[in-house]
């Protein structure tokens, strides 16, 4: 039986841009910028949630992107933010979706070591929080609360067809961060951390629904690196790079062009000028890393994350 591509399956979620711009909340003539803040705002709700639990960074990266795959092919109309009620009973449909996709997440990463009763109590502090209210919660306010996360939570499931297989950027970075900075003079791990936060914001715009984690990741790696005034491409690289160099050096021996003609073929062909030659080995780390990963496909990603930290925050 022929193994099914590894990288296929990675990308088997991906959504083509077209089905961001156009879905069913636009058919109820929701604007995309509308789905943006409720797609950031839900993500901030389950940022809140999940510390309440201390819930890890990749759990709730998971339940982020669960819950934005589920509101593209789910209108927001008839689930989240748009209920409209005058007492918390009847509002705790409010949320309830990312709170169901927090919930699945830990399940899918932790074996589901987080239970439905911390969940339920964990919701309701915060939501009225965010509500600047002082209700109490009892038994019948909380058994509402978990009769509505588990019913959400099989709608979650059903949308999904049952099928939550979502790679996901942390290891990712980790395998980079080990790779290519573990020798670097950065002994509290600044690039490794911040990256990890980074990451986490990027999940507030539509890029994981459409862009590979290892895009994702390597993203971060960078946005963390410039923030910190770290050069790039890390000089591990460059020693991994040198190693590779003299065995093509060795290699080129046996054919009949001498190794700095060989070079300088490589250096004509690339448009090496000096100048260029930070830029070439910037790209050659990124090709190193995955040679599937395209740099424009990192442009894009920074731009969304730029455009949402100047709209919502700043670091």
């Amino acid at each position: 039986m022929e193994r099914e591509d590894p990288l296929q399956q990675t990308n088997a979620h991906l959504l083509p841009i077209e089905k961001i711009f156009s879905n069913i909340n636009t058919e109820h003539e929701i604007t995309f910028e509308t789905q943006q803040k409720l797609m950031t705002h839900n993500c901030l709700f389950m940022i809140q949630l999940a510390g309440n639990l201390n819930i890890s960074f990749s759990v709730t990266s998971l339940a982020v992107h669960l819950c934005n795959y589920f509101f593209n092919r789910r209108c927001y109309l008839y689930y989240d933010r748009y209920v409209i009620s005058l007492t918390f009973l009847a509002h705790i449909v409010h949320q309830v979706v990312a709170s169901s996709c927090l919930l699945l997440a830990n399940k899918i990463k932790d074996g589901g070591d987080i239970r439905l009763n911390n969940i339920a109590t964990a919701y309701h502090k915060t939501l009225v929080s965010l509500e600047n209210k002082t209700e109490l919660l009892d038994d019948t306010t909380l058994n509402k609360i978990k009769d509505k996360l588990s019913k959400t939570e099989i709608k979650v499931l059903q949308t999904l067809d049952y099928d939550f297989d979502f790679d996901i950027p942390y290891p990712h970075i980790y395998r980079i961060y080990n790779k290519y900075f573990k020798d670097e003079p950065d002994p509290e791990k600044k690039i490794y951390h911040l990256s990890r936060a980074i990451c986490l914001d990027i999940y507030k715009t539509y890029a994981p629904l459409v862009y590979p984690s290892t895009v994702i990741a390597l993203t971060a790696i960078i946005t963390a690196c410039f923030l910190l005034n770290f050069e790039l491409p890390p000089s591990n690289f460059q020693k991994l790079r040198a190693a590779r160099e003299q065995q093509k050096t060795e290699d080129t021996r046996m054919t009949d062009e001498a190794p700095d003609d060989v070079e300088k073929k490589l250096n004509e062909e690339k448009g090496d000028k000096g100048q260029d030659k930070k830029l070439l080995s910037f790209i050659d780390w990124i090709e190193d890393i995955d040679k599937t990963i395209n740099l424009k496909d990192i442009l894009e990603v920074q731009n969304l994350l730029y455009d949402f930290i100047n709209t919502y925050q700043s670091y």
